[in-house]
C-alpha cells in the first residue's frame, strides 16, 4: 500500500514537483488512485483547482474542514498560518 493512498479532503499537501514546488496547498478532491485537486487560494483558486499526481505531493496530517470554506480568502487564511 503506497503511503499517499491514505489522503482526505481538506488535507494539507506541499507539492515537491513541478512550477508549484514548495507551494502549500489543500486537497479539495480525490480523483482516482494516482490524482488529487489542489487549491492554495492564490495561483489555484477554488473555480479552478490544479490536478496533480499524488506521489508529487508531501502529505501533512493537518485536515482542515471544507465544509464552512467557500471562497479563496478563507482558503489564504488557513494556509498563511502553515508557511
Amino acid at each position: 500500500m503506497n503511503q499517499y493512498n491514505d489522503l482526505k479532503k481538506g488535507q494539507l499537501v506541499r507539492s515537491i514537483r513541478g512550477r508549484d514546488k514548495g507551494t502549500i496547498q489543500v486537497v479539495i478532491d480525490l480523483l482516482d488512485d494516482s490524482h488529487v485537486l489542489v487549491v492554495d487560494g492564490k495561483r489555484r483558486k477554488l473555480d479552478t483547482p490544479k490536478k496533480k499526481k499524488i506521489k508529487h505531493l508531501q502529505r501533512y496530517n493537518t485536515i482542515i474542514d471544507l465544509t464552512d470554506v467557500d471562497n479563496d480568502c478563507k482558503i489564504r487564511k488557513i494556509l498563511k498560518d502553515f508557511k
